[in-house]
């Protein structure tokens, strides 16, 4: 009787040991982007097919699940709002775990002062394309030519006449600047002021850009796009023609080609 016990309770583990073998679980998918579809309001994701057998993803936006689809990729249509994705294989009740993020949240940075190109500190500004940071850079250093997305002049000599944003490329003809000036400047393009105010823009204008926009007025915001296919947007909190100084607000969406500047 005992040796039958025994058997029985060997039997019942190697059960139990086959059973749990069973349970693989799903693999997150791998790969996972995203990009701006061509009307540069839709969000394009991608990511690689799972090779096992699965039922299909579950495509998740701001943690809510947003729709399921049966094959690798999709498109979700004019958000109007930013937000995190992620997504997941699903077999079943199954569900694996998420694929890494990605966000088309802009990068918001509340305060940074730049000069006029006369004044006596910084008229450069650039953002950084891998964590959207804004730093201010001395326009008379052509080092620094390839960080700076726009700069801030009178298009005059001093700094007391009427400011304006103007594309780097243009420096080097700026009655301004009375030193040697030569590099490989970047240029970019600047909306009127736009109807709204900082915190309520969700989308930045598709057309209406040009190389210089006079700054008419404090609190205004301005849209900014880059020769390298990026928007980015431009409030003035205050501006100084004593010292020849604005204060910004900025924001810059670190996906290139996507209009939508919600935060």
């Amino acid at each position: 009787m005992r040796k039958l016990l025994a058997l029985s309770l060997t039997l019942a583990v190697l059960i139990a040991i086959v059973g749990c073998g069973d349970e693989v679980a799903l693999v997150a998918p791998g790969n996972f982007t995203i990009s701006a579809g061509v009307n540069e309001l839709d969000v394009v994701l991608d990511w690689d097919e799972v090779t096992e057998e699965i039922d299909g993803y579950i495509i998740y936006f701001n943690d809510v699940a947003a729709d399921t689809v049966t094959t690798a990729g999709y498109t979700h249509l004019d958000p109007q709002v930013s937000g995190v994705y992620y997504v997941t294989a699903y077999s079943g009740e199954d569900e694996s775990d998420p694929s890494a993020t990605a966000t088309t949240v802009p990068e918001v940075v509340d305060d940074i002062t730049v000069y006029e190109i006369n004044g006596s500190g910084s008229s450069g500004f650039g953002w950084d394309r891998t964590d959207g940071s804004a730093t201010a850079y001395s326009m008379a250093d052509a080092t620094n030519a390839a960080f700076i997305d726009f700069y801030f002049s009178d298009w005059a000599a001093g700094f007391a006449g009427d400011y304006s944003f103007i594309s780097p490329d243009l420096v080097e003809t700026d009655p301004g600047v009375t030193w040697p000036m030569s590099g490989t400047w970047n240029s970019s393009a600047f909306t009127d002021v736009l109807p709204e105010q900082f915190a309520d823009v969700i989308v930045v204008p598709e057309t209406g850009y040009f190389t210089s926009m006079e700054v008419t007025a404090t609190n205004a915001t301005y849209a900014v796009y880059t020769d390298d296919g990026y928007y980015g947007m431009v409030e003035v909190k205050s501006m100084n023609t004593g010292d020849g100084t604005l204060s910004l607000r900025v924001a810059f969406q670190m996906v290139p080609g996507l209009r939508i500047l919600e935060h």
